[in-house]
């Protein structure tokens, strides 16, 4: 989250214009382009992680073309964040971001394509099957257990008390 914020805030606050206002309009443009990306990549691996529909979700982020090309992306946080590596090589050959500022921005892209691996590493790696069976053990073990720690100071009340917190820790 705060990756994402610091480098839509790179965008806005480095990249600036040497001359013209119709420059300075078309970086404000590809300023806003920029941020809506940002935010569509952040929707997209949100979408992607949970195994759903990301263009879905960020359609409405998009410019039509964009989501009729987006569509056959197998990656579409992927896609997005080439869209965006693309957009601000452009940005530095038109001289609205000198190198250190390009390599700055580059970097925070690196620092979210790094979370973005190790997200999807994390959801594609299978789960051994003792540590389910150790956890739900000693779940059902606390939740027996509970109504003894409970009824000095729940008296009468211990078996509600203590269906509501196993059905908590159950579900």
């Amino acid at each position: 989250m705060n990756k994402s914020r610091t480098l839509a805030r790179q965008v806005v606050t480095t990249m600036s214009p040497e001359a013209t206002a119709r420059e300075q309009a078309e970086v404000a443009a590809v300023q806003r382009q920029l941020v809506l990306y940002q935010v569509a990549y952040v929707h997209a691996l949100r979408q992607q992680l949970r195994g759903l529909d990301p263009l879905a979700a960020v359609a409405h982020l998009l410019p039509d073309q964009d989501s009729a090309e987006l569509a056959r992306e197998k990656n579409l946080a992927l896609a997005l964040q080439r869209r965006m590596s693309a957009m601000l090589i452009a940005a530095r050959k038109r001289g609205w971001l000198d190198q250190w500022e390009w390599q700055v921005i580059d970097d925070s892209m690196a620092d979210l394509m790094d979370a973005q691996g190790g997200a999807e590493r994390i959801k594609k790696t299978p789960m051994p099957k003792q540590v389910d069976h150790f956890l739900r053990f000693f779940v059902h073990f606390y939740c027996l257990m509970l109504p003894v720690g409970l009824v000095e100071t729940l008296g009468w009340f211990t078996p509600l008390g203590s269906t509501l917190v196993g059905f908590m820790f159950g579900a």
